[in-house]
């Protein structure tokens, strides 16, 4: 959801009665701008009528509390409680590239970024066969079996999502019991969330975070291949070569200063013949 032509981002903050901030940048100015949205009270986030550049997040250009005001309040990019959070974004969000960036123009965001980029819709998320599962016959697993069996007393339904006035509606399905109760999109079990029947974000299909998360991992090969990042970090577990480290040098090179160093530091792996 886009709330006054921003990008917004969902955060996890606490304090000064906010329970989940939102972080929005504008596509015009750069600027961030601070909304909130408190669970079971706002069903859109709202403005704190708060904005700034990122680089006044720098401590060397930020200008604290002005004393001559008779004000205790102090401004949510300076209160420790919210700074770490917005520093944290606008790393992810430099850190991504410019295509990446217009990716998530217009969409509802939750940091990391990159897990976004990875659920910008059910298509993008899997192939039409599923993902490999391991100690089977079948190279992949239907989509089918994704998910839990759907109960007795449920019936698959078509729920719509909207990223934002003239984006494409996306499609997705859901069960939902004959007592028209949503059921969670990977478990099947009865979703309690306030948006549960008219859900906003994908997440809201699910009862849980935990089931999103899982549900995301079988479904997103990307999404797979971060976690084994997390376990492994890029490190072969044959030779020990650290290949995240390898690829970061070499990417500056050109394709003969590549191979060129490749041969240095792993010459097991530059006889390969689709180096």
């Amino acid at each position: 959801m886009v709330v006054g032509g921003k990008v917004c981002r969902k955060v996890r903050a606490s304090g000064r009665g906010i329970e989940w901030g939102w972080v929005g940048v504008s596509q015009y100015t750069g600027r961030i701008h601070l909304y909130s949205c408190i669970p079971g009270i706002d069903s859109r986030p709202r403005p704190l009528f708060e904005n700034f550049r990122p680089e006044e997040l720098d401590p060397l250009q930020s200008t604290g509390v002005d004393n001559s005001k008779k004000t205790t309040l102090i401004p949510v990019k300076d209160n420790p409680a919210y700074r770490d959070v917005l520093l944290a974004f606008v790393k992810e969000w430099n850190n991504l590239r410019p295509i990446e960036q217009k990716k998530l123009l217009q969409k509802p965001l939750q940091l990391p970024l990159t897990v976004e980029l990875c659920c910008l819709s059910e298509g993008i998320n899997h192939s039409s066969g599923g993902l490999l599962k391991r100690g089977s016959k079948r190279r992949t697993t239907p989509l089918g079996d994704i998910s839990y069996p759907l109960p007795s007393n449920a019936v698959w339904k078509k729920v719509y999502l909207c990223s934002g006035y003239g984006k494409r509606v996306k499609e997705y399905t859901q069960g939902w019991t004959l007592m028209d109760e949503p059921l969670c999109k990977l478990c099947q079990t009865p979703c309690k969330n306030s948006n549960a029947k008219t859900p906003d974000f994908f997440e809201d299909l699910f009862c849980s975070l935990g089931c999103y998360e899982e549900y995301r991992i079988r479904t997103s090969n990307r999404s797979l291949r971060q976690e084994l990042f997390q376990i492994e970090h890029g490190i072969c577990t044959s030779c020990q070569l650290d290949c995240h480290k390898l690829v970061q040098y070499i990417k500056p090179l050109s394709l003969t200063g590549r191979r060129e160093y490749i041969e240095k530091v792993a010459p097991r792996l530059a006889v390969q013949k689709n180096l």
